[in-house]
């Protein structure tokens, strides 16, 4: 694991420490869990966005992608596949840490539904 190392402000670092106490967690693993929960927010407000646009361009969209799923970044569609999964695992290897939209292109605008996978602790 790849270790490093960043300065956050005192009364930060005095809060996260009072946090840690409370609860029982290291400083490192509350730390780690806060980082991580701004970084999936970030990828949904990111998603939302990529939604937006999708409604948009939705007529153009559905001439060039009628049934495909498709990814969009930036607004743009960088790959389309017939198959779901297949879309993603190929775009989580090029974009494996950034929030990209991947929606079936259907004459219906659906809504776009975010679910996180659980993280289970074995102690």
């Amino acid at each position: 694991m790849a270790m490093t190392t960043i300065s956050i402000k005192e009364n930060t670092a005095i809060a996260l420490q009072q946090i840690a106490q409370q609860t029982g967690s290291s400083l490192d693993t509350l730390t780690e869990m806060a980082i991580q929960q701004y970084l999936r927010r970030e990828a949904d407000r990111k998603i939302h966005e990529e939604e937006k646009v999708y409604r948009l361009q939705h007529e153009e969209l559905l001439t060039n992608y009628n049934g495909r799923f498709i990814a969009m970044h930036n607004g743009q569609v960088i790959d389309n596949d017939e198959d779901e999964l297949t879309l993603l695992l190929r775009v989580r290897k090029q974009y494996p840490h950034t929030g990209i939209l991947i929606k079936k292109v259907s004459p219906e605008i659906d809504e776009t539904w975010h679910v996180h996978t659980p993280r289970f602790t074995y102690q």
